[in-house]
């Protein structure tokens, strides 16, 4: 009956989490990210439904499997009356860190959306329509130029000086774009205009630029998983980067490490395994 169903919180680390794990399958075959968001809708509403029915495995922890895919949904009931909460963890930390959100109107981080149905991969930001991440174009170069600008005087200070930032912000300007699209892979992140661009040059993230105006809405993190799940395929097991120091807590938190010393730019290298981070470890679906 649809009044035994239980309302249950989904915690920000989660949704973050389910949203990279789909794209990262729906990168290696159309219609697989879609696929799994079903499938944790399915786990998700089967918790919500029935959240003692499932296996113990920690005083109030439970676990509930997610078919098909190598995951598992780890939660915990709150016991609150009348409704009880449900926070979704995951399987690979000790302390069960969060990893599953379902796509449903409480998720309020950046949603995958419509995968099965779109040319190219397809997000749903908070408060949005959804976003289209797809190729460059020749006729993109003066708005990304524009973004990598904007993106530079506004979220660069004041990790650097403001004379600092403009010497980036000029360096290289006027066929900065034309060259990274001529010579590297650049995708471009479009909710009705570009609203940020990646530039991947084989194993290496080459350039990760956001508007200031869609800064900390995910836009970034999307396009990072994007270029590392590109770097992935491409046969590398190792990602590498350059970041500038208003940036470098970011990539820190993604997994990346310093592997030498900041250069006369201030840009520290990062490097990232990849091999140690896939959404399924290793693991195919089971079919």
């Amino acid at each position: 009956m649809a009044s035994d169903a239980r309302p249950f919180i989904v915690r920000p680390a989660a949704e973050a989490d389910i949203e990279e794990a789909a794209l990262w399958y729906e990168l290696r075959s159309r219609g697989l990210g879609a696929d799994f968001l079903r499938a944790v809708d399915a786990c998700f509403e089967q918790i919500r439904r029935s959240s003692e029915s499932f296996q113990q495995v920690y005083k109030r922890a439970r676990w509930a499997r997610i078919r098909r895919f190598p995951y598992v949904a780890y939660y915990v009931s709150t016991y609150q009356y009348p409704n009880r909460g449900v926070h979704a963890r995951e399987e690979r930390s000790e302390d069960l860190a969060p990893a599953c959100r379902p796509l449903t109107s409480a998720c309020k981080r950046p949603r995958l959306a419509a995968l099965a149905a779109a040319a190219e991969p397809c997000v749903r930001l908070r408060g949005s329509d959804v976003m289209q991440i797809r190729r460059a174009e020749a006729a993109d170069e003066e708005a990304l130029a524009s973004i990598r600008r904007r993106a530079i005087l506004a979220l660069a200070v004041p990790a650097m000086s403001r004379e600092q930032a403009e010497r980036w912000a000029t360096r290289g300007a006027a066929d900065r774009v034309a060259r990274a699209m001529r010579e590297h892979d650049v995708w471009v992140a479009v909710e009705g205009a570009a609203i940020g661009w990646v530039e991947v040059d084989r194993d290496r993230v080459a350039a990760l630029y956001v508007s200031p105006s869609c800064s900390r809405r995910g836009v970034g993190s999307v396009l990072l998983t994007f270029a590392e799940t590109s770097i992935r395929s491409s046969g590398y097991t190792t990602a590498r980067l350059e970041s500038s120091q208003n940036a470098l807590d970011y990539y820190l938190r993604r997994g990346y490490l310093r592997c030498g010393p900041a250069d006369s730019d201030g840009a520290w290298p990062l490097r990232k395994d990849l091999a140690a981070v896939t959404p399924n470890q290793g693991m195919e679906p089971t079919r």
